[in-house]
């Protein structure tokens, strides 16, 4: 199973605001943490898939699904590609 996220789109999803509403009409999906106790403190373990919202599929030819991956991590991206 594979997803992407279809929210962001260089020079269009630049900003925090505008990725989040490209994110709310394009992705259905979200990652989660899911969380362990270790040592008297809460420690990610691995990532869950979750929907964010109702949907209802009604397409007969297969579809790409998006997944939120959030604004930091593209954040992080332009960035990174900025310092090279």
């Amino acid at each position: 199973m594979f997803a992407n996220d279809l929210a962001f789109s260089r020079g269009c999803t630049d900003t925090a605001e505008a990725y989040e509403q490209a994110a709310a009409e394009n992705d259905v999906l979200q990652l989660v943490w899911r969380l362990a106790e270790e040592g008297g403190m809460l420690v990610p373990t691995w990532p869950l898939v979750f929907m964010k919202r109702r949907v209802a599929f009604t397409n007969r030819q297969p579809m790409e699904l998006g997944i939120s991956y959030g604004f930091q991590y593209w954040k992080g991206v332009m960035d990174s590609e900025t310092t090279q």
